[in-house]
């Protein structure tokens, strides 16, 4: 009776090992076909509460690193339009500095050209993307420039109009005083402009939005809120290009007085520039601050990802290897067990 015995047992401890292998061979089977060490969180056993905090931490930089990307995309837009501003207030100012010795005729096309660039300052101001006017300030529903029709025919632009047309000998200061009180009419409902215009207060030197770059941390970005000490530069260029917009053969006739308007006119495009140069670059600064935290998180994020894949992936080489291994040790396995399976069979029968 004692070899039927150990007969009996050899044959189920092999029945035993060969379906432990081919649970194995399984196993490893999916994962050369996923290449993933487990299914489920819970099978990858003392390393499942670690691969979920590094996922979610993941998760936190990729918020941070897509928030950056898409504020550095409306900065971009931003820069673009700061950039054509500056240029506007360079060429008036070249304009300005010409019409002093140019004809009467030359007047009249520059000012077409200004009442043009008017319109242009407007809808660079009004600049829209993602849903926000970019140059609201904290405002971002709201359009910046309030437009009830073209900027020339707005209530600010006509009472320089008017100032300007009765440019005559020695009255050239009281012009200008007109000029520059009417861009800083603060009513919307007379100026365009408004928004732009300084409030009585002391300008605030930050900007009125802030994006969240990284735990904690916020970066200020924008330009030409209504309390930004930039914002003059903008009733500046508007004023310039409206002076300009006025003149007609009969302003240009006044000859000293003239020159000096037009000398008002292009310390106005000066100071306009030198705003916007000066906005330009503080949102630069913002911008490099904003890239570096979104690289920052980004490079987290890869070395984050390879942390979690030592955790929950397999090396796909050395997993084939190991399949093949336990596919032979299941054969043998088999081969055993239908060996052991004649032995037992062969005793029955005897």
């Amino acid at each position: 009776m004692l070899p039927d015995a150990l007969s009996a047992s050899a044959l189920g401890r092999s029945v035993s090992l060969a379906r432990t292998l081919r649970e194995r061979v399984e196993a490893a089977t999916a994962q050369v076909s996923t290449g993933r060490a487990a299914t489920l969180h819970g099978e990858l056993g003392a390393s499942a509460r670690r691969s979920i905090d590094l996922r979610a931490e993941i998760g936190r930089l990729e918020t941070h690193a897509q928030t950056a990307a898409r504020t550095l995309g409306r900065a971009g837009a931003m820069q673009s339009a700061l950039g054509r501003l500056h240029e506007i207030a360079g060429q008036f100012a070249a304009e300005a500095l010409r019409l002093v010795t140019l004809l009467a005729q030359a007047a009249t096309s520059a000012a077409a050209a200004a009442r043009a660039a008017l319109e242009e300052v407007a809808g660079l101001l009004n600049l829209w993307q993602d849903g926000e006017y970019l140059f609201a300030g904290a405002d971002t529903a709201r359009p910046p420039v309030v437009l009830q029709g073209p900027v020339a025919d707005s209530p600010m632009a006509q009472q320089i109009a008017i100032a300007v047309g009765g440019l005559a000998l020695g009255n050239a200061p009281a012009v200008i005083a007109a000029t520059e009180a009417a861009v800083l009419d603060p009513s919307p409902a007379a100026n365009p402009f408004a928004r732009f215009v300084l409030a009585p207060r002391a300008p605030n030197p930050d900007f009125a939005r802030a994006t969240i770059a990284a735990d904690g941390a916020a970066v200020a970005w924008g330009a030409f809120t209504e309390e930004d000490a930039a914002a003059r530069g903008i009733g500046e260029l508007v004023r310039g290009l409206a002076i300009i917009a006025a003149l007609t053969p009969a302003v240009v006739a006044q000859d000293d007085a003239y020159a000096e308007l037009l000398g008002s006119a292009r310390a106005a495009f000066a100071d306009a520039g030198g705003a916007i140069a000066l906005e330009q670059a503080r949102l630069g600064a913002a911008e490099r601050r904003l890239a570096a935290a979104r690289d920052s998180a980004a490079d987290s994020v890869v070395l984050l990802r390879a942390q979690v894949s030592a955790i929950e992936d397999v090396d796909v080489a050395e997993t084939v290897a190991r399949l093949q291994e336990l596919r032979a040790r299941l054969e043998a396995s088999y081969r055993a067990t239908a060996l052991l399976s004649e032995l037992s069979l062969a005793r029955f029968l005897r």
